[in-house]
């Protein structure tokens, strides 16, 4: 298998940021900053604002679901979505850069792993899907102990 450009990969993932900026700015009344917005010029406060904004608007979605479904809602169709706005929010607000999947593994197709300028790597894919079942986002965390690293 031929491998993806790395500039395309990243327009995919950026573009997936965006329609979950917009998804989310219009099912809930939380005003989302879009991915390109973020710079390095932007503060550290800035970034933990930004991924406050869509811990926010992630839990609203699961309050209006859990009342209009009458469940526990899921929020895992929303995991690669979210985890590919972290991962813009970062960045670019930081000079860390998407990790090119493998290759040669099938299933890394839709693998979402970051590094830091530091090194640290993140399976932000993984984040995301572990942070939405567990019905409490709490992206800003995350992010803040990796800009702790930064």
């Amino acid at each position: 298998m031929a491998a993806e450009n790395p500039d395309n990969r990243d327009e995919r993932i950026a573009g997936l940021a965006n329609q979950l900026v917009e998804y989310l700015s219009q099912g809930t009344d939380i005003e989302l900053d879009a991915p390109g917005a973020m710079s390095t010029a932007h503060g550290p406060d800035d970034l933990l604002a930004a991924v406050e904004r869509l811990d926010l608007a992630l839990g609203q979605l699961l309050d209006l679901a859990s009342v209009y479904d009458g469940a526990a809602p899921s929020l895992e169709p929303l995991a690669l979505p979210a985890a590919a706005l972290t991962g813009e929010y970062l960045r670019n607000a930081t000079s860390a850069a998407w990790l090119p999947p493998d290759s040669d593994d099938p299933r890394a197709d839709d693998e979402l792993t970051l590094v830091t300028s530091d090194g640290v790597a993140i399976d932000l894919l993984g984040l995301a899907r572990a942070t939405l079942m567990s019905g409490n986002p709490n992206f800003r965390s995350v992010v803040a102990s990796l800009i702790a690293v930064e």
